[in-house]
């Protein structure tokens, strides 16, 4: 009988030990479900601001496109400029040396 009792006692004290291993590990996954709700709502913030980003770029292409064309044209007009100015200085030069 004393040896029953023995078994019994080694029984139960595995089974607190497994029942002690199992809330440890239920603990476990509940901080892991908790870290990947909360990864997963981060993630889905991240893409949404990049969706509005890219549509905030793509509402600036054409203004950028058309800044871009403007500053070309300005830059055309400035050699242009230049080089009219620099025409006229050699023609004012090669008639004084007349």
């Amino acid at each position: 009988m004393e040896f029953q009792f023995r078994e019994a006692s080694k029984q139960v004290r595995e089974t607190n030990k497994a029942l002690d291993d199992l809330r440890r590990v239920n603990k476990l996954l509940a901080e892991v479900r908790s870290e990947l709700i909360s990864s997963q709502k981060s993630l889905t913030f991240s893409r949404k601001q990049m969706e509005e980003q890219e549509q905030l770029l793509k509402r600036q292409l054409p203004e950028l496109e058309e800044r871009r064309k403007s500053i070309v044209s300005y830059m055309t007009s400035l050699t242009d400029a230049k080089i009219e100015v620099e025409s006229e200085s050699q023609a004012k030069g090669y008639r004084s040396s007349k």
